[in-house]
């Protein structure tokens, strides 16, 4: 209950902040506010996979899981993994929209849980290859499923920890790179794998954070990821932290309603 509070607390300050787009003076945040954030998607790929997502969300069966964040492993269904780790539609729909407004070459997901999201941005560039890494064997197994029975042939799973990854996926990499990091919520790993990706992707590419306010440490890590010095603009959905490295704009944090 505690948790619960503090988490509603922070999400009323992240209200009392935000602003929407007659607050927003910078022109790229302003195009990349009404053409992407604000902006309804649609997709014929949309509707099956939601409804894959209700298949999900009815199945009991057990599954063991490894977690290499917490290092816990735990029985669980099916059902409840995948209302507890996957994206709802509107943040689904908003990796679908940045995947289709930067056109990336590459798109990388760290967490694939059930796929959901995976295949959101999959559906946006069916010609470009996602690369998504679970670490978890049997929920990798839920969503590779979930790829082949709605043929998306153009994503690449990958079962494995995401430090273990790491080296061949950088072989992998063609920039410029969307890169979405949902998997081990502490601040060292999101700030270990922040500066990882830094590191190799140019200054064209999108990183996108999942739950920066999940915690006190990953509201920490999303402080320090604001204040890297190639980072020059930087959007706080509350779900979701975008940061940009664009050369050209005057460095800025905003605070936008979504």
């Amino acid at each position: 209950m505690k948790r619960l509070c503090t988490f509603i607390l922070r999400y009323l300050k992240y209200l009392f902040k935000a602003k929407g787009r007659h607050s927003i003076h910078s022109p790229f945040v302003f195009d990349l506010y009404e053409n992407c954030i604000s902006k309804k998607s649609e997709n014929i790929s949309f509707d099956k996979i939601e409804n894959q997502r209700q298949i999900l969300l009815k199945d009991r069966s057990t599954i063991h899981i490894q977690d290499f964040g917490t290092g816990c492993n735990r029985n669980s269904c099916v059902a409840d993994v995948v209302k507890q780790s996957s994206k709802p539609s509107k943040q689904a729909q908003l990796l679908y929209q940045l995947a289709l407004h930067f056109s990336p070459e590459t798109i990388i997901e760290l967490g694939t849980a059930a796929g959901i999201s995976t295949m959101y941005m999959a559906a946006a560039y069916p010609e470009k290859k996602v690369i998504t890494i679970e670490g978890s064997p049997e929920i990798g197994a839920i969503a590779e499923n979930n790829f082949k029975t709605l043929s998306f042939e153009n994503i690449d799973l990958i079962i494995d920890t995401f430090d273990n990854a790491f080296p061949a996926l950088n072989k992998k990499i063609i920039n410029p790179a969307l890169i979405f990091i949902d998997g081990n919520h502490t601040k060292e790993a999101t700030l270990r794998y922040s500066n990882h990706f830094i590191s190799i992707i140019d200054k064209q590419s999108v990183m996108v954070f999942d739950d920066i306010y999940w915690s006190k440490g990953m509201m920490e890590a999303w402080n320090e990821i604001k204040k890297h010095p190639d980072v020059t603009v930087s959007i706080d959905l509350f779900t979701f932290g975008i940061v940009f490295f664009k050369s050209g704009l005057t460095k800025q944090d905003f605070i936008l309603r979504f």
